[in-house]
């Protein structure tokens, strides 16, 4: 989670120090065993999830990626001062330093027919740097734009142009499809260490699937007791409070049933459910 806040400007293994770095599969796999170790010492017993898409929560699916509406004079003006670096584009395919499919992706050329990317940093393109030339493109379907990019895109870059339109926006605002593979990598390996747990434990764990469970809801959403609840801030459904990250009351809530529904399948219990819709969502209006 912390490397997708950071919009993956952390090292992918860092040394578990860094909030901002993904944690490497082998000191997760100390911590995690260890800590169950301990606890089911004196014989306990207990109910443990997997870890859920990070990247598929409201801070990263909220803010479009393509929000740069542009008139036409004013798409031709920006067309204009991205000439330069579009030529230098061709150039550095001409002599053998990118192919067609990566100057294709890198060339900056904004429509008006239609919203555009915005203008982003990527670090997995090719080093154009001895060419004197940044690492940006037009963001795209497959990047993920944060929350926190809402209050940039659009502003005076302290130079005279626009974050996001004539100058890229902060490497740390977006999430790529590298960098999410690099996410989805990491929660695999750590989903396989709580499974085999959960598997060699004698029946003293119990597992919620949040990984599963969170593939389907934050697609589809759910009905409780006749009421929809979905994974989004906005109200009266929206199960996340408004930073786009944490569950809301109701959210928690719902999700606790889930753990409730693992304990009582596992050990044969009867704990009863709760009803989300006795607990607060987020109220009108979202900011």
């Amino acid at each position: 989670l912390g490397y997708a806040l950071s919009g993956g400007t952390g090292q992918v293994n860092g040394d578990g120090t860094n909030p901002a770095d993904m944690t490497p599969s082998a000191l997760f796999d100390a911590a995690f065993n260890g800590s169950i170790d301990a606890l089911l010492a004196n014989g306990s017993a207990g109910v443990v999830a997997t870890i859920p898409n990070v990247s598929a929560i409201p801070y990263f699916n909220t803010v479009p990626w393509n929000s740069i509406p542009l008139d036409p004079a004013t798409a031709e003006q920006l067309n204009q001062g991205y000439a330069d670096y579009n030529m230098g584009l061709l150039q550095a395919e001409a002599g053998g330093a990118i192919d067609a499919a990566e100057r294709e992706l890198r060339t900056i050329e904004f429509q008006s027919a239609a919203p555009n990317g915005v203008v982003i940093i990527d670090n997995d393109l090719t080093d154009l740097s001895g060419l004197g030339m940044p690492n940006i493109r037009l963001a795209n379907s497959s990047d993920l734009l944060g929350f926190t990019a809402a209050a940039v895109i659009g502003q005076d870059d302290g130079n005279g142009g626009l974050i996001g339109i004539s100058s890229p926006m902060g490497d740390e605002f977006s999430l790529t499809s590298t960098e999410q593979g690099h996410i989805t990598e990491r929660i695999d390996a750590f989903n396989t260490i709580i499974r085999s747990k959960v598997a060699s434990s004698g029946g003293k764990l119990a597992l919620f699937d949040a990984y599963e469970f969170f593939e389907v809801f934050a697609v589809s959403g759910d009905e409780i007791n006749g009421s929809g609840i979905s994974a989004s801030i906005f109200p009266p459904y929206g199960a996340f409070s408004l930073d786009g990250v944490h569950l809301n009351q109701r959210g928690n809530a719902y999700v606790a049933n889930k753990f409730i529904e693992a304990i009582n399948s596992t050990f044969g219990s009867n704990i009863p459910l709760l009803n989300p819709n006795n607990l607060p969502g987020n109220a009108l209006p979202v900011p």
